[in-house]
């Protein structure tokens, strides 16, 4: 199982070819762009998505806590990279926000709640690829 990283020096946003939906929440700490996030039982605040629940959605910019952000939940977005993976490839929720490529196995964080977040796309441009998310 290896990360599916964000890109250096390349920030996760929505593809403007494709429609996206989201809603903006408070940040209940620090988070980054790109990060998988799950709303806090109790505040409600957008945090790390943990080892055991299902995420919320992608967060799109960088915040510290007490900050609006947006939380991507359905849509293409760029920045991600996935130049090794498939058109097609499923990528799947992992440990501490980030996302994996191959589905967690018995054993491993997450493999109780295995889920798939997304897929490799192509964009309108030729061999270009992001993801699709649907959470």
């Amino acid at each position: 199982m290896a990360n599916v990283d964000k890109m250096t020096g390349v920030t996760v946003s929505p593809i403007n070819d494709y429609q996206f939906f989201g809603r903006t929440v408070i940040a209940g700490g620090a988070l980054s762009n790109g990060l998988m996030v799950k709303l806090d039982a109790t505040t409600g605040r957008a945090t790390e998505a943990a080892d055991t629940v299902l995420p919320y959605g992608i967060i799109l910019n960088d915040v510290q806590s007490g900050d609006p952000v947006y939380v991507l939940q359905q849509g293409v977005v760029y920045g991600f990279d996935v130049s090794a993976l498939d058109f097609g490839a499923i990528v799947y929720g992992g440990t501490d926000g980030v996302l994996v490529d191959t589905m967690p196995q018995a054993g491993e964080p997450l493999a109780d709640v295995g889920f798939a977040v997304g897929k490799v796309v192509p964009t309108s441009e030729l061999g270009v690829k992001a993801v699709e998310f649907r959470f």
